[in-house]
């Protein structure tokens, strides 16, 4: 393996870390809000 696979390697896992949760907290919080948004009109009316 030569440096330039290894800096790869590297940068690659560096994106998942910092990619993975924020994904994550994507798909688990942006389906919450049209709902919440929904239940708030809902209440007003």
């Amino acid at each position: 393996m030569d440096a330039i696979t290894v800096i790869g390697l590297i940068y690659w896992l560096l994106c998942m870390l910092l990619f993975g949760p924020i994904m994550f907290f994507v798909c688990v919080y942006l389906p919450e809000v049209p709902v919440r948004y929904v239940k708030s009109l809902r209440q007003q009316t």
